[in-house]
């Protein structure tokens, strides 16, 4: 097949509209325009992660109901770069999750990173960049920043889950919970001072927080139990 012809004008318009708006619509463009290229830009080798803000409906789904709905959906293969997205850990009152799925699950529909590692398309993006609506807003700012990667997967499970994002108590309350422990009572200025030293010299970071990986699985595991008292508790009531 001749290179333009994998390589095209449509291609090149609905991954830079993509880009821009990432939507259900957009990614339908996305799959037909790609339908020629070589099966090596619709398969993946290593884990994707996706960083999402979950609210309280949204979190039963996962953790109560075992099963949360998905979609075609833009994913990284770096986790930093998800951690990092829309700002990382979301405002309070959302649950951030960062998910993270192996090559085996769902249905690459189109890898960008590989894309973007391709002379071929780099060329097909100079040939044709006069052509497309809004390139300084997808392809150009961009490019291959997030190391994208879209999936079709219709369902995430809390084992999908890599990391949660939270926050940490500010270093006041650290310091009177620790002094609390420590004494018995509220501290002095003095004992405060030192505390604070302590805390700062401890290199533990306060504020916004992603767990690691294996503190997930031990949360997860400490809240089984609550949340199948929970889901039996929800069924008798709809009895």
């Amino acid at each position: 097949m001749e290179i333009d012809e994998c390589f095209s004008l449509d291609l090149v318009m609905a991954v830079n509209r993509w880009m821009i708006t990432p939507s259900a619509d957009v990614a339908l463009l996305v799959d037909k325009a790609a339908t020629n290229l070589p099966v090596e830009f619709k398969i993946r080798e290593a884990p994707v992660y996706r960083r999402v803000a979950l609210g309280k409906s949204s979190i039963w789904q996962l953790l109560g109901e075992q099963s949360l709905s998905e979609k075609i959906s833009s994913w990284t293969l770096d986790s930093a770069i998800a951690k990092a997205f829309d700002g990382g850990v979301p405002p309070v009152g959302w649950q951030g999750v960062v998910f993270k799925i192996l090559p085996d699950r769902g249905r690459t529909v189109l890898n960008i990173y590989r894309l973007f590692s391709s002379k071929d398309f780099c060329a097909a993006i100079k040939r044709y960049r006069a052509q497309v609506p809004n390139i300084e807003y997808g392809i150009d700012e961009f490019s291959n920043s997030e190391s994208e990667v879209i999936v079709e997967l219709d369902y995430l499970h809390p084992e999908d889950v890599y990391s949660y994002g939270g926050y940490s108590a500010g270093e006041a309350e650290i310091i009177d919970m620790a002094a609390a422990k420590m004494f018995g009572r509220t501290p002095t200025e003095e004992e405060r001072d030192f505390l604070s030293a302590c805390l700062k010299a401890s290199g533990v970071k306060l504020g916004a927080k992603w767990i690691t990986e294996e503190q997930v699985k031990g949360l997860q595991f400490r809240l089984k139990e609550k949340i199948e008292f929970l889901r039996d508790l929800k069924r008798a009531q709809s009895n």
